[in-house]
């Protein structure tokens, strides 16, 4: 019987009872968040049910108590075997570390005490530390590094050499990889790749090059104040803060949001808000062709892609400050909005950007294609438009640790003094050499490693997004992923 030691958050927990379903003589021991979806979704779940699977819950464990026997083990193991601040983890869930509007506003204040947030990181420290002490897994598996246990749990597996898997979107075409770290999976270059991939990555690659609207799937589509939406919405939300009122388990969960005041805020509100931020202050588009212009995409934050890829770049002005600080002479730093951003930051971050020496805001309109096109090269933390940028011959700047970081140091530039960052600029620019078989070899690797499932449109059902015409019942593809 081999072991599974997994984390998961609202309906990922029915994925995974349909992917082990698919796996032969497997244990489950699993911990899932998220209070309301696994009630309204317990009865679809059949693999899990199973009297060798054990789920165990996010919400009851932070209402448990443990003894002092089982903090001292928690203090051992962050001085013995961690060798460094348990405290890290909390910063990968953002429900938990920020406060109620983190999902619909840049919003930074802490929704709990610091002495809750430590008792209950103690707490789930506690539990998996006793799960993997007395029943070593073969295999962790979780879903995006998105709460505690999801970080605990990959670093456990880090230290004590146990595999780990996340099932993540790759953020190309409908693509979910299985990754073996934070940053990606690790790339074997004497690795056989076979001819199929290599034919899908260059198809994609030219694709990429000649389809000025070729997306992801889940990538987010342009939306527009619609009263009637934003009402049902709303009221959607009321029946959702009625129930949750009166239901205990729900009331004491930071997963499960107040929706009311929430969903206003995304259907109406912020729209309302951005469109007058968007005339106010995103004004520049392409006009002059001799401009040596660059571009940074911003990142929606709070979000992981920044908290964790990118620590030291937390504050994206002063990122963004010292990036057209470092341009060369007579350049403009470009900077795009994220799509989800719309509405969500307040007018003062903006006013902020705009007083930076060469920084222009540009139109909402333009697509991020163009926008690469238009541009002599992309600054990003981790975000996909770096990838983009490379396959469109142009020069990258990442900062954080991303699956393609490491791809080609003549087409990508991963960034580790940002002191030095002119000389980083300077230097690619100068040296830059565009290797297509190389980005072929890399991307094959990752196809190949992948397997076409449309995870949010079709399994999460998420809307405003942009979906793939593939069936998102691929299951067994995704267990055979984790069987190999």
């Amino acid at each position: 019987m081999r072991k599974i030691f997994a984390t998961t958050q609202g309906k990922f927990l029915l994925l995974l009872d349909n992917i082990v379903k698919d796996i032969p003589n497997i244990e489950a021991f699993i911990i899932t968040s998220d209070s309301r979806e696994y009630f309204k979704n317990k009865h679809k779940l059949n693999s899990l049910e199973k009297n060798y699977n054990k789920i165990v819950f996010e919400w009851e464990i932070f209402q448990s108590n443990i003894s002092n026997l089982e903090k001292k083990r928690v203090n051992d193991f962050e001085k013995t075997e961690l060798k460094g601040s348990l405290y890290k983890s909390i910063i990968a869930d953002r429900r938990f570390l920020y406060g109620k509007k983190c999902k619909s506003k840049q919003h930074y204040s802490p929704r709990f005490s610091i002495d809750e947030t430590e008792e209950r990181l103690v707490k789930m420290a506690a539990v998996i530390l006793k799960e993997f002490d007395n029943n070593p897994p073969d295999l962790c598996l979780s879903f995006g590094i998105t709460t505690i246990q999801d970080y605990l749990v990959y670093k456990i597996a880090q230290i004590r050499k146990i595999k780990f898997k996340q099932l993540r979107s790759l953020k190309i075409e409908n693509l979910v990889c299985a990754f073996e770290s934070l940053e990606g999976i690790k790339f074997d270059k004497v690795s056989y790749i076979k001819p199929i991939f290599k034919s899908k990555a260059k198809d994609f690659i030219n694709r990429k090059i000649n389809d000025n609207n070729l997306i992801y799937e889940g990538s987010i589509k342009k939306t527009h104040i619609m009263p009637y939406r934003s009402l049902i919405s709303f009221l959607k939300g009321v029946r959702a803060d009625f129930e949750k009122f009166f239901n205990s388990i729900y009331r004491t969960d930071n997963h499960v949001e107040w929706l009311s005041i929430h969903n206003f805020r995304n259907e109406f509100l912020n729209k309302l808000v951005w469109s007058y931020q968007r005339r106010k202050f995103f004004n520049f588009r392409f006009q002059n062709k001799d401009e040596k212009l660059f571009l940074y995409p911003l990142h929606f934050e709070p979000e992981f892609s920044i908290q964790f890829y990118g620590v030291p770049y937390l504050n994206q002005i002063e990122l963004i400050r010292n990036i057209a600080a470092s341009l060369p002479i007579r350049s403009k730093l470009v900077v795009k909005e994220h799509p989800r951003s719309y509405g969500v930051r307040k007018s003062s971050f903006y006013n902020k950007l705009l007083k930076i020496h060469r920084v222009k805001l540009l139109q909402t309109e333009i697509r991020m294609s163009t926008a690469i096109k238009n541009t002599m090269g992309v600054f990003t933390i981790s975000g996909s438009a770096g990838l983009d940028a490379a396959i469109n011959k142009k020069p990258c700047w990442v900062f954080g640790d991303t699956y393609y970081s490491k791809f080609d140091s003549k087409m990508i530039c991963h960034v580790k003094e940002i002191s030095k960052l002119d000389e980083e600029v300077a230097s690619l620019l100068e040296n830059f050499k565009y290797n297509k078989q190389s980005l072929v070899n890399n991307l094959a690797y990752l196809i190949g490693n992948s397997v076409n499932f449309d995870l949010y449109t079709g399994f999460l059902k998420k809307s405003g997004r942009h979906g793939s015409s593939n069936d998102f019942k691929n299951y067994k593809a995704l267990a055979d992923i984790l069987i190999k």
